[in-house]
């Protein structure tokens, strides 16, 4: 290992000690942010969420009219029984907006980051998004404002019913239908315009600073930046992986890594495994959910053929991981994604590519 230089994995834990940052909103003044930050580090806790102002707290300020997806929406009363949708709906937790959430779709509570925990507790967990939620269990809620991470549902019938019940909604920009923005600041611009839109402009405003801190904070490891897949699907025997479209894919390039797939810009490509062989990824992320248990499925099914056993990701003990399906789609666990993805890079940085450029690197395994 080179003396003068310092370890990337450590670098990148410096990084990791501002997670928590992330996850919860900054506070309301210069001294409770040291503080909360102080305890951030020490304890691993997310900081407090910020106090609003008496005006918005009261509702003041309505009717506001918010840019989203290229349309104006006016939302005529603060938000009292919002329906919320995956990263959308965590966007709101994030934002101390529990009491506000009629229900949501999406990751249970106990599947949450103990601070979006605690704001999903106040309201109902009505189940996951796959498949998507009909517009009845939807429209049964009588929502006031919808926030969604894209209406999947078969033939549009949920947004149908609410243009014609003028219910407003708000879609994060990656899964817009006109000029998605699958970047970071496109959902940071996502989070402001919901902070607005249920009555929480100054606590959306902070939230995005100290988020964009924290991201900008995350360092890359040097060096030749080792190739990544992202496979979303749960089933091993048919790759769906991110592509130079998706916001997975700045994701790994603010991580270190290089997108295998970054020269297909759609947001997804089903290409097969042996496509994927012929990139030889150094890392495969099993990134469509279901834990260690579908990544051990992935890794079994990929050894069990002799050519796909010969990928740099799959020869090598560690370089198939687990990355929830949270961590690397807009929301506010995007961060936790980017550390994530951040060490792996470090460890496949520190081995053979670091060798490759003449260097050895060699640092203490990542969380």
């Amino acid at each position: 290992m080179n003396t003068h230089d310092t370890s990337a994995i450590e670098r990148i834990h410096r990084s990791a000690r501002l997670r928590n940052r992330l996850r919860g909103p900054a506070p309301a003044s210069a001294a409770a942010l040291a503080t909360a930050l102080t305890a951030a580090l020490l304890t691993g806790c997310a900081p407090s969420k910020p106090e609003q102002d008496a005006s918005t707290e009261a509702g003041d300020g309505f009717p506001v009219t918010v840019e989203n997806c290229g349309q104006n929406v006016t939302i005529e009363k603060k938000p009292e029984k919002i329906v919320g949708f995956d990263g959308a709906a965590e966007t709101l937790f994030a934002l101390g907006a529990g009491d506000q959430v009629a229900g949501y779709f999406g990751a249970a509570p106990d599947d949450l980051p103990e601070n979006l925990a605690a704001e999903a507790k106040k309201t109902e967990n009505l189940g996951g998004t796959f498949p998507f939620p009909s517009a009845e269990a939807v429209l049964d809620l009588q929502p006031d404002l919808i926030v969604a991470y894209g209406f999947n549902d078969e033939g549009g019938s949920l947004v149908k019913r609410l243009d014609e019940l003028k219910i407003p909604y708000l879609n994060l920009s990656e899964a817009c239908e006109n000029e998605p923005d699958a970047t970071v600041d496109g959902y940071l611009t996502d989070v402001r315009t919901i902070g607005e839109a249920i009555g929480a402009k100054d606590a959306g405003e902070k939230l995005t600073d100290e988020w964009k801190s924290s991201i900008d904070a995350v360092e890359k490891p040097s060096g030749t930046p080792p190739t990544a897949v992202i496979n979303g699907n749960q089933d091993p025997s048919k790759p769906y992986v991110s592509g130079g479209g998706s916001f997975a894919d700045e994701l790994l390039t603010r991580a270190g890594l290089e997108n295998a797939y970054a020269d297909e810009k759609k947001a997804f490509v089903t290409p097969s495994w042996e496509d994927v062989a012929t990139r030889n990824p150094d890392i495969i992320f099993s990134g469509g959910g279901g834990g260690d248990e579908v990544r051990d499925g992935l890794l079994e099914h990929l050894k069990s053929n002799p050519a796909l056993a010969k990928m740099n990701a799959v020869k090598t003990d560690g370089r198939v991981i687990t990355l929830d399906y949270s961590r690397n789609v807009p929301g506010p666990q995007a961060i936790d994604g980017i550390i994530q993805m951040a060490e792996a890079a470090a460890q496949v940085s520190g081995g053979e590519h670091a060798q490759a450029g003449g260097e050895s690197a060699r640092g203490a395994q990542g969380e």
